[in-house]
C-alpha cells in the first residue's frame, strides 16, 4: 500500500512512522516547529507551528498534501518519511547523537570549570586587596588616634603654660581634654597662642 493510500485509509501506523521521522529529521536539522512551518509556507503550503505541535503530539491526523510538503521541507522523499527504521539503525543514530551531546556537554563543563577557576582567582585577588585595605585602614586609624592624643596633650600643655602664673589656673597639665576644649572657646589668649603655634608648624 502506498503512503498516500495508507493516510487516506486512516492507517495510523503510517502516521506514527511519518511523525517519528519528522521529529527526528527536524531535530537533526536544528529546526524548531516554527522553522519547519515556515519552510512549508515557503513551499506554498499553509501550516502553522500549532499544527506541527499537534501532529507531533498525536492530536491531529496528517493530511496527504501536508505530508508531501513536510517531506519536501525536510529535504527527503515522501516514501523516506514513511520508512520505518530498523532498530540497529535507530540505535546507531541514537548512540551517535548521544556521543555528540556528550562531547558538547563535556566542552560546556570544561568551559564552566575554566570560568569558575578564573572567578575564584579573581575573588582571591579581591579578597587579598580587601585584606590589605583593611590592614591599612586599621593602621591609619591607630595612627590618627595616636596623633590626636599627642595633639590634645600639646594643646593642654600650651594652655597650662599660658596660665602657669595664674593664682588659680583654669587649666593644668592634668586637666581632661573636655575642660581644655571648653577653655579654648572662651580664652582668647590661648586661641592666639594656638594660632601662632599652628603658623610656626606650617
Amino acid at each position: 500500500m502506498e503512503p498516500e493510500e495508507r493516510l487516506r485509509s486512516g492507517y495510523t501506523g503510517a502516521q506514527e512512522v511519518f511523525v517519528s521521522n519528522m521529529k527526528r529529521l527536524r531535530s537533526a536539522a536544528g529546526l524548531s516547529q516554527s522553522d519547519l512551518a515556515d519552510r512549508v509556507v515557503a513551499l506554498g503550503g499553509s501550516l502553522y507551528q500549532q499544527t506541527i505541535a499537534k501532529l507531533e503530539a498525536g492530536q491531529r491526523s496528517l493530511k496527504v498534501a501536508e505530508a508531501d510538503l513536510i517531506a519536501a521541507a525536510l529535504g527527503v522523499s515522501l516514501s523516506e518519511m514513511f520508512r520505518r527504521r530498523s532498530r540497529s539503525v535507530a540505535g546507531a543514530e541514537t548512540l551517535g547523537q548521544l556521543s555528540v551531546e556528550l562531547e558538547a556537554s563535556r566542552q560546556r563543563m570544561m568551559h564552566a570549570r575554566r570560568e569558575a577557576d578564573m572567578a575564584a582567582e579573581e575573588m582571591a585577588r579581591a579578597q587579598h586587596k580587601i585584606a590589605q585595605a583593611q590592614a591599612q585602614a586599621g593602621h591609619m586609624a591607630h595612627l590618627h588616634e595616636t596623633l590626636e592624643t599627642q595633639y590634645r596633650r600639646l594643646i593642654r600643655e600650651m594652655a597650662a603654660a599660658v596660665h602657669a602664673d595664674d593664682q588659680d589656673p583654669p587649666i593644668t597639665y592634668q586637666s581632661p581634654w573636655r575642660e581644655v576644649d571648653e577653655h579654648l572657646k572662651s580664652c582668647e589668649e590661648c586661641r592666639n597662642r594656638l594660632e601662632i603655634l599652628k603658623g610656626a608648624a606650617s
